[in-house]
């Protein structure tokens, strides 16, 4: 399981990478479309210059006319159709004044160019018939069968898939062949020719010579473009969507129109998957030929580019989809976690409320055992108190007896009597209450602080020198040692019930606290350990 789940994240990292990476690669494409009304406008500047020669130029200067119209036909040629058509045409009427045989073939041959640049092949070769091709001068022969080559390629391209594929195809390798034949030893348009040429055997293959220009002529703009778009069909993935970008960006810089290196980048980009990059690309490119009025690559770009928008289209509704399913689930789950919080946060009230419960239970636990202590505490001290007092008396009752009834006996009846008086009744109640308090504080030693810190400091109570508890003392005492009703309290300190219960309520009054608060802040005073 742990290696397919590293395989899981390698995949998912490659694939992110290699989007990065392509991402990467456009980015200057796209940053060159943005300026692509300023390379136009330098273009514009360049045709405009020329025009404004034309219109100093005098009208029967012919040749002058001709020069600067064949300049203005070979800016507007990859530019504009509409505006390369007027300029071919007056070059066709200028030759016609000039009465020369080669500027009459040159401006017929300008008229195909630009009828074939746009696809409209019955009126290329209806000028193409125009020409007589046995006497073309040498430095025509090259443009001429590069225009049929281009005318029979198209041709070959828009006959796909029908029986007139493979005739425009054997024809355009004619003409090709013818091409060839006619350009300049190792000069650029014969390297691109051969490159243009199908793989045959015993000839090199065209990669060979696209990379030969690119690599040893100095290219205009234009040429660099043809070049990278020309390699690119001998590449596949991203090597191959440089070469397009590098064309791409050479034929904006270029302002050339008539262009297919962007549609071929939007296609790639297409079945790459990238469909909002080529749904851009392709736009361009459609809007390109829009501006060139190239029909037939109007017709082939609106084509795919519908094609890319309905994949968009099925994209989107199919991310809409997932969207809705992955949102269902998130919601799903987000219930059944909220459930499984409730019920734990409900479970975890329930406890908390338990230990809630569970520790008062256990303070009242603790105080209850604090009592039982107290009270152990106190009757084992209090039991052995009394024994001992008890016995006391007892033993002084017994010698009191003794002594009586010899005397009474041998008749000493004064001695008797004088035994009788001996004893001091006050005397033997102070050292019982001495007694009781020693006893007492030995259980609650901070009985006298802790009581009078119930009392405001002018209130509060302290024993006299000699004495352990003061009589007022010692009645809260009592009531510390649950001795409460006020009729024994009275009994034991010979009290009257009436002075006891004015004792109390005095003391009471005074206090902190009132009422039973103050009954159970004096209960609630600790034995000592």
């Amino acid at each position: 399981m742990r290696k397919y789940l590293i395989l899981i994240i390698l995949l998912v990292i490659t694939l992110t990478s290699r989007a990065d990476t392509i991402s990467n690669i456009i980015a200057p494409l796209k940053a060159v479309l943005l300026q692509k009304a300023y390379f136009d406008r330098k273009k514009e500047t360049v045709i405009d210059n020329y025009k404004i020669d034309l219109y100093k130029c005098g009208p029967t200067n012919y040749e002058r006319r001709y020069l600067l119209c064949r300049s203005l036909f070979k800016e507007y040629k990859v530019y504009k159709f509409d505006s390369a058509f007027v300029y071919a045409q007056k070059l066709v009427n200028l030759a016609q004044r000039l009465n020369s045989p080669y500027k009459k073939v040159e401006s017929q041959l300008n008229m195909a160019m630009v009828l074939e640049s746009t696809g409209l092949f019955i009126e290329t070769y209806e000028s193409i018939a125009k020409i007589n091709s046995s006497t073309l001068e040498a430095p025509l022969k090259l443009p001429y069968y590069e225009l049929l080559f281009h005318c029979e390629n198209d041709l070959t391209k828009y006959n796909r898939g029908t029986l007139y594929e493979d005739i425009h195809s054997r024809n355009a390798d004619r003409y090709l062949d013818s091409a060839i034949r006619y350009a300049a030893p190792n000069s650029f348009e014969q390297h691109i020719h051969l490159a243009e040429k199908r793989d045959t055997p015993g000839r090199p293959p065209g990669v060979t010579h696209y990379w030969y220009l690119y690599k040893n002529f100095p290219l205009t703009t234009h040429q660099r473009a043809i070049v990278a778009t020309g390699l690119s069909f001998s590449y596949s993935g991203q090597d191959k969507i440089k070469l397009l970008v590098t064309g791409a960006i050479n034929d904006i810089r270029a302002s050339v129109k008539e262009t297919e290196a962007i549609f071929l980048l939007g296609r790639e980009l297409a079945e790459m998957g990238r469909l909002d990059d080529a749904y851009e690309f392709v736009q361009a490119a459609t809007n390109d030929a829009e501006f060139y009025n190239a029909r037939l690559r109007k017709v082939e770009f609106s084509g795919e580019l519908s094609m890319i928008s309905e994949k968009r289209i099925n994209q989107v509704e199919s991310d809409k989809a997932n969207f809705i399913i992955y949102l269902i689930a998130i919601v799903g789950v987000s219930v059944i976690i909220f459930l499984i919080a409730f019920i734990i946060f409900f479970q975890l009230k329930r406890l908390k409320l338990k230990e809630v419960i569970i520790n008062e239970k256990n303070t009242i636990l603790e105080r209850t055992n604090e009592r039982l202590y107290s009270d152990s505490r106190i009757k084992e001290e209090y039991i052995g108190y009394f024994f001992n007092v008890f016995s006391s008396y007892i033993l002084k009752m017994e010698k009191l007896k003794i002594g009586l009834e010899r005397r009474i006996k041998t008749g000493k009846y004064e001695d008797a009597l004088a035994i009788t008086y001996n004893i001091d009744i006050k005397k033997e109640r102070e050292s019982l209450f001495e007694t009781f308090d020693q006893t007492f504080l030995r259980l609650f030693p901070n009985f006298v602080s802790a009581f009078n810190s119930l009392l405001h400091e002018e209130d509060q109570l302290h024993p006299k020198d000699g004495e352990l508890l003061s009589a007022h003392l010692r009645i809260f005492a009592l009531m510390r040692l649950g001795i409460v009703n006020n009729k024994i309290v009275a009994q034991i300190l010979e009290y009257s019930e009436s002075t006891v219960y004015t004792y109390k309520n005095r003391i009471k009054n005074k206090a902190l606290v009132q009422g039973a608060a103050f009954d159970d802040a004096v209960m609630n005073i600790k034995i000592g350990l």
